[in-house]
């Protein structure tokens, strides 16, 4: 029995040869959350701004707001608006990983023709 499962699994055609449109479209909202990870500069500056709010200037801040980190809705502000700032070639790239490039005319080249020489 399972065998019969595996050989239809096998055998099907698991992608086919021309994506529909509702297809891409499901891949293409699957990426907009995942579209931009976070640049290096990003990082940067959110580890930057942890040390900084970890540092004893900014301790009187966490005793009055019960341990908040003095600069969290800025690190928050960062990592969430990634997706907004998002490149648009990393879309354009998953379109061209999905749809498959036209097929190249071949060339006709003429047998009475001699090649050209270059100089």
């Amino acid at each position: 029995m399972q065998e019969d499962r595996l050989q239809q699994v096998i055998g099907a055609d698991l992608f086919t040869s021309t994506p529909s449109v509702d297809g891409l479209r499901q891949v293409l909202q699957f990426m907009e959350p995942h579209a931009q990870p976070l640049s290096t500069e990003q990082l940067r500056g959110i580890a930057y701004l942890n040390y900084l709010g970890m540092r004893n200037v900014h301790q009187e801040y966490r005793d009055q707001h019960k341990g908040k980190h003095p600069y969290s809705d800025l690190i928050r502000w960062i990592v969430d608006s990634a997706q907004s700032h998002a490149d648009p070639g990393v879309f354009l790239r998953t379109i061209e990983a999905v749809v498959p490039p036209p097929p190249r005319p071949m060339a006709e080249t003429s047998p009475s023709a001699p090649p050209r020489r270059r100089r």
